[in-house]
């Protein structure tokens, strides 16, 4: 019988294979833009919700305390941005329609497409907070 294997990461290979051509610095370069990317997008985020520089400022050194432990060239590093890009187009509530693409690619460049379960939770958390203030903002109904 033969054995199958769905290579599920396919389009994460084309990327780091592209990135390599050009160079083992590219890698190097290619995984600072990803944990960049990140960092900032936690930090627009942060800054959205408080309103304050520095929470947003701590937001981004906490982020970037969980990305230094992700110090390989892995496909998990691009899941990672992509999904603090879809949670920011939920927390914006803009560019909802792009998350859909962005989702597209998502499934086919790493297997944590599977943490759309965080997104869902934070979806219904800002539904619960909608809920929560009445009519026009205000507290209770």
């Amino acid at each position: 019988m033969r054995d199958f294997d769905l290579t599920h990461e396919w389009l994460s290979e084309v990327v780091f294979y592209l990135v390599y051509a050009a160079g083992v610095a590219g890698l190097v370069l290619f995984r600072a833009a990803l944990l960049t990317g990140f960092c900032g997008v936690v930090g627009l985020m942060a800054f959205h919700r408080s309103k304050g520089f520095y929470r947003a400022l701590g937001a981004v050194f906490l982020a970037a305390s969980i990305a230094d432990k992700f110090r390989s060239d892995r496909p998990f590093l691009i899941g990672l941005l992509l999904l603090a890009l879809v949670m920011a187009a939920l927390e914006y509530r803009r560019w909802l329609c792009g998350s859909l693409p962005c989702l597209r690619v998502w499934a086919n460049l790493h297997g944590g497409f599977s943490w759309l379960g965080a997104a869902g939770a934070y979806c219904a958390e800002l539904c619960f907070a909608d809920g929560a203030a009445g009519p026009r903002g205000h507290p209770g109904r």
